[in-house]
């Protein structure tokens, strides 16, 4: 018994992560869970709640918010106003998060000297973040997301993976995209020594050594 009691702080907080500013969603997700499995989430219904349970779901939402958050629920007395006045704060904060996210997506743009492990990577944290803030992203969107914003020199390998009968992943298309930007990469170089050849002084081809 004693060991349960020792062990259960830490398993609390492996399974609901502190409320920071960018993880409200699936924070309230795991934080009714966790409070469903205490007992406690009739507090927030406000069903067959009493004062003791009350004080202690609203300590649990206390003890997993970030120390920004303490500010808002300074002044707040019951567990279902502290949840209530969390929500209404993250709801307009999330959907104003999922905008600017999506017009990230929207308009997500390789860089001219950008390596594609890192594009692609950018697209994916964008992907993670909508996914963070309750707005989910499929793999196919996100793949067409990623070739729009490649530049002309890919169309090639673009056009191939459109007209593909595959569904669209970036799993399945990254490593055709390497080598599409291998390719490229060696041609800029063997382009680079050919003019650099062609372009000598005079009389460099027959310098005596």
């Amino acid at each position: 018994g004693e060991k349960c009691l020792t062990m259960a702080p830490s398993e609390d907080k492996l399974l609901v992560e502190m409320l920071d500013v960018d993880n409200y969603t699936t924070w309230s997700f795991r934080m009714q869970a966790l409070l469903m499995v205490k007992g406690l989430w009739k507090a927030i219904e406000g069903t067959g709640s009493t004062a003791e349970i009350d004080q202690k779901a609203l300590a649990q939402i206390m003890l997993r918010v970030a120390d920004q958050h303490l500010t808002t629920l300074r002044d707040i007395n019951t567990s279902k106003s502290a949840w209530e006045k969390l929500k209404t704060i993250y709801e307009a904060q999330s959907n104003a998060r999922k905008l600017k996210l999506r017009q990230d997506l929207a308009q997500l743009k390789m860089g001219p000297a950008e390596a594609m492990t890192n594009y692609v990577g950018r697209a994916r944290e964008i992907q993670a973040q909508l996914r963070a803030a309750g707005h989910e992203v499929k793999d196919e969107d996100l793949a067409l997301s990623v070739m729009a914003g490649l530049p002309p020199a890919y169309n090639v390998i673009t056009t191939v993976l459109v007209n593909s009968d595959k569904e669209l992943k970036l799993d399945d298309m990254l490593p055709k995209l390497l080598q599409a930007e291998q390719s490229l990469v060696t041609e800029r170089i063997v382009n680079a020594e050919a003019t650099a050849l062609f372009t000598k002084p005079k009389g460099t081809f027959n310098k005596k050594f």
